[in-house]
């Protein structure tokens, strides 16, 4: 890498390489018995260059012929993009707690063992609908730049999740867990989960017309990729928000907050700097309904004349290899805060209306304006605080802007259903169903 940086000060271009490789193992149970296995071991470097203000970017999976890289790199400097930024000096000890040294040695034993445990608490739940996954990732980055810099990360995960399948489908309930060296699964999350599975067994109709809903962290992120979509730096630099000019502005119900802070937890997500080495820190997007202005990485906030937030990442919308992806503003560990109502509390306010469990076709619609029409996957109908059974074909749509000024309740307590977030449960009034 170091040598790499040397051909291109010799070029005349300021640089950055960054390098990362990773290493994953999952095992997939079904019924009992395993059904899947993968074990992947990934890694690949990039180099991006600056000179006379554009920049030139290329990637390899194979660091041999450097001279070669940095030949692709100089090439599309031709007609790269204007940038306005410089490669950042930044000096750390990124070490926040995010790494255990027994999780590199970890396989199929170990994930075998977590589905086991998970089926175990799950005893009151038949065998022909139960589904359990359980694995371990390592991941390192190493980033350094000709200003200087040269930071190194290690992280690791270990997760485990179990689902459990309605009769005839692939639609069900899940709870997830992950920590840093082993899954810390919750017995009382899997019995919450068994009791709403056998709650919400029987087929109804909810109907047309507005109820209540209650979005289950599950389906938060529908919401969530609206409102960054909308406060992303890149948004703003294309005039394509309806949050533009409404900085300091209440836009939604002060019991919501929104904030993103890769330092903290989730453990198995913190980073220190993000992938353009730029120091990572607490990002407030709206605090108490007020949208507080954009988050960004190097290359909008140059273009904006704003200061980076640290949420240059290389992560796209459906996937990919991160070093053929370039740094774009991504609000890592983005998540809502607490409130101050239990689940139950929360469920016994509700007369009539859907936990919305999961979500499908979140992508549809203009995510930008905030807009959305989504099926439930699954939605349970909920009568005087009471469950009676999951919702055929359920849908339901509006504008988040809209249904979040009418929060009636924000849990006290988040939980992790399968992701690296941690969120609330969210309880809206009066939103537009259609459940025949």
């Amino acid at each position: 890498m170091e040598k790499l940086l040397e051909l291109a000060l010799k070029a005349g271009c300021s640089a950055e390489v960054y390098h990362q490789r990773t290493r994953s193992v999952e095992l997939s149970r079904r019924e009992g018995h395993v059904v899947d296995t993968t074990a992947t071991i990934q890694s690949g470097c990039a180099i991006r260059l600056i000179k006379n203000g554009r920049m030139g970017t290329a990637y390899t999976k194979n660091l041999l012929d450097r001279s070669s890289l940095l030949d692709r790199a100089m090439l599309s400097l031709e007609h790269g993009p204007e940038v306005d930024f410089e490669f950042p000096h930044t000096t750390m000890k990124p070490d926040i707690g995010g790494f255990s040294e027994k999780v590199d040695g970890s396989g199929f034993p170990e994930a075998l063992s977590i589905c086991e445990k998970m089926e175990e608490m799950a005893g009151s739940l038949s065998r022909s609908c139960m589904d359990t996954s359980a694995g371990s990732a390592v991941e390192t980055i190493r980033l350094i730049n000709t200003s200087g810099t040269d930071l190194l990360h290690r992280s690791s995960g270990v997760f485990g999740s179990i689902s459990a399948r309605y009769p005839g489908t692939e639609t069900g309930l899940y709870a997830g867990f992950a920590g840093v060296s082993d899954a810390p699964v919750e017995s009382d999350a899997i019995t919450n989960l068994c009791r709403l599975y056998e709650e919400s067994l029987p087929e109804v109709e909810a109907g047309d017309g507005k109820m209540q809903v209650m979005l289950l962290p599950g389906s938060l992120y529908g919401v969530l990729w609206r409102l960054t979509a909308a406060s992303s730096a890149r948004s703003f630099h294309s005039g394509a928000t309806p949050l533009k000019g409404r900085e300091g502005e209440k836009v939604f119900s002060e019991k919501l907050t929104l904030v993103a802070d890769p330092r903290r937890d989730p453990a198995v997500a913190r980073r220190a700097f993000d992938d353009e080495g730029v120091s990572t820190t607490r990002v407030a997007l709206f605090e108490q309904g007020v949208f507080m202005g954009p988050f960004s990485n190097l290359f909008y906030a140059g273009k904006i004349g704003v200061k980076p937030t640290g949420s240059g990442f290389r992560s796209g919308m459906w996937g990919g290899d991160p070093v053929a992806l370039a740094p774009e503003p991504s609000f890592r560990n983005g998540t809502f805060m607490t409130g101050d109502t239990s689940f139950e509390e929360m469920l016994s306010m509700m007369d009539r209306g859907i936990l919305a469990f999961g979500l499908l076709g979140a992508h549809s619609g203009n995510i930008i304006n905030g807009d959305f029409s989504v099926g439930f996957n699954p939605g349970i109908l909920v009568e005087k605080g009471r469950i009676v059974g999951r919702v055929k074909d359920g849908m339901m749509a509006g504008n988040v802007y809209d249904v979040l000024n009418r929060v009636q309740a924000v849990q006290d307590r988040p939980y992790n259903p399968l992701s690296t977030r941690l969120d609330p449960a969210i309880l809206l009034e009066s939103v537009s169903i259609s459940g025949k």
